[in-house]
């Protein structure tokens, strides 16, 4: 560092500011920087890493923690939107992202734990909380800086969509088409499946209406078709769907049993997926913002590990799409 201090004409302490990216209250011009940074260039100089995190109390690494299997995983398409508006914003930053799964042995082995005590990461983004939050808990007590997406867990701060707005959006409009007798296919038991079911049954109010289980998937709308086609005389005018992958598994099933969407029953869906525009008929559904989500939890953590702000929860509208399903 000295030796390249020399060459550009400037002090060690100007280098390490320029390689770090740490100015504090220090102005250094552009074309010292750039200056600086083509001898390192030449010189083919790279900082050490464990010196600069312990120079700096920062690794640039911001971890990533994913349920494993279910409703989670790799497979989702909502998380792969998330994740990519999450990572453009953090790389932005020259941050890097590191994927975590979080299942049983996660919390058996407090791995949670050792990421905030080994100084891993410099803080998480937790998306689709699930199960208890007393790891989350165990973060807090530790200073883990963390931000939630998608499900709310214990009041910390989640950026989120308003899912109850988004499903009761979908009921008024299939109530001005005509619809007086609603079915609801549930999604699983997390936070955001919990506030769908309670968007619908806000809206439905004291219409007739009946709720069939389900977990989010497609295999969960087959089955719920089979059960509605078990009386064809007395279907619903409308199938309000927790999600997209169940309410195009609604409309294959009910597709075989003979019944025509949306001239015999109106069918939306929830979150937007891509497959949603293509499917035949089009999905009318709602976007849960998956991206914004993400770009969002990534420019508040960021923030307040720069300025020591405090984050808080955000709740953004979701954007309707009227199709041809309902």
């Amino acid at each position: 560092m000295r030796a390249i201090a020399e060459l550009a004409g400037c002090s060690p302490s100007t280098v390490s500011r320029v390689l770090s990216g740490n100015y504090g209250n220090v102005r250094v011009g552009r074309q010292l920087r750039e200056k600086i940074q083509k001898i390192c260039a030449e010189m083919g100089y790279e900082p050490n890493i464990h010196a600069s995190r312990m120079f700096s109390k920062r690794t640039g690494i911001i971890g990533l923690v994913i349920p494993h299997g279910g409703d989670g995983g790799l497979h989702d398409e909502n998380l792969s939107l998330f994740t990519n508006d999450a990572y453009e914003a953090l790389n932005a930053a020259d941050c890097r992202l590191l994927l975590l799964m979080f299942n049983e042995r996660f919390v058996k082995r407090r791995d949670h734990l050792s990421l905030a005590r080994r100084r891993e990461v410099d803080g998480l983004i937790v998306w689709g909380a699930v199960g208890d939050s007393n790891w989350l808990d165990d973060l807090a007590s530790a200073g883990m800086p963390f931000i939630l997406g998608i499900n709310r867990a214990a009041g910390y701060p989640c950026i989120y969509s308003d899912d109850h707005a988004g499903m009761a959006a979908l009921v008024s409009h299939c109530r001005e088409r005509g619809a007086r007798r609603f079915a609801y296919v549930d999604g699983s038991p997390v936070d955001s499946g919990l506030r769908r079911r309670g968007g619908f049954l806000a809206a439905v109010g004291d219409l007739p209406h009946r709720i069939l289980p389900g977990d989010f998937s497609l295999s969960a709308g087959r089955q719920a078709a089979v059960t509605l086609a078990e009386s064809l005389d007395d279907l619903p005018d409308a199938v309000i769907c927790a999600s997209d992958r169940i309410a195009m598994g609604v409309i294959m099933g009910l597709r075989h049993a003979g019944v025509r969407v949306p001239e015999d029953v109106l069918v939306t869906g929830a979150d937007n997926t891509e497959l949603s525009e293509f499917a035949h008929p089009a999905l009318t559904t709602y976007d849960q913002m998956s991206r914004e989500c993400g770009r969002l939890c990534a420019e508040l953590l960021l923030n307040s590990l720069d300025t020591g702000a405090p984050m808080t929860s955000q709740i953004l509208p979701p954007t309707i799409h009227i199709r041809h399903s309902a």
